[in-house]
């Protein structure tokens, strides 16, 4: 149900710079001027779907910068950086375990993709495909596939269809 929004103070250029550090890019400008607006939303009760935000409010930034992987259990902020941390971290050992069966269970380049918000599944920018605009695609990671599908062209996009029109 999405009866319930939670919004947050809006994040600083300090934040957004923060986890752009971290995530090695840009982040797109529909999604800054987003983050402008809100550093992230809660949907439904509990926030069981969300989009995250960015920086040091949203997560515990000590955490974020000493990441270790194959740590399964640390707590699970709804921001972009520490998400994408624990993302990546989760798809690397199935990676692993596909190298130990020698089986490849993956459609799509997972490492490609920084997921930004869950909505039932992962919604991510494509980091390989930045238009002239400082935009990425928006990709849908489907779990059970393993794959990356390209759904949306920005961000903008995306919200106004999944958010704002469902």
């Amino acid at each position: 149900s999405r009866q319930y929004i939670l919004v947050y103070a809006p994040a600083t250029l300090e934040q957004i710079h923060q986890s752009e550090s971290v995530l090695g890019i840009q982040l797109p400008p529909t999604y800054v001027q987003f983050l402008h607006w809100t550093n992230g939303l809660g949907i439904a009760l509990q926030e069981l779907q969300f989009i995250c935000g960015v920086g040091n409010t949203r997560a515990n930034w000590d955490e974020v910068l000493s990441f270790q992987p194959l740590i399964f259990s640390m707590p699970e902020y709804h921001e972009i950086t520490s998400y994408w941390l624990q993302w990546q971290d989760v798809l690397a050992y199935e990676r692993e375990r596909d190298l130990e069966t020698g089986v490849d269970t993956f459609l799509s380049d997972e490492r490609l993709c920084v997921p930004f918000a869950y909505t039932i599944d992962d919604w991510c920018f494509d980091r390989s495909q930045l238009d002239k605009h400082g935009e990425y695609p928006i990709m849908f990671w489907d779990h059970e596939l393993r794959q990356a599908i390209r759904e949306y062209s920005t961000f903008e996009e995306w919200f106004l269809d999944i958010v704002i029109n469902r």
